[in-house]
């Protein structure tokens, strides 16, 4: 059965923190990442969007 895992590399931090100081919600996603989240998923017209967005 697959279960979480807690990953030792990286702590615990609150969302807030976690947008504020790791992650970059200024720069739009690259061509690269839409491209792979259109294989993730399950909804056509959503993939069809993500790939077109991709170009």
């Amino acid at each position: 059965s697959a279960k979480w895992q807690t990953d030792l590399r990286l702590p615990a931090c609150p969302l807030a923190t976690a947008l504020t100081y790791f992650l970059d919600i200024t720069t739009p996603p690259s061509q690269s990442f839409l491209h792979k989240l259109s294989h993730m998923t399950k909804q056509e017209d959503d993939r069809q969007c993500l790939l077109a967005l991709a170009k």
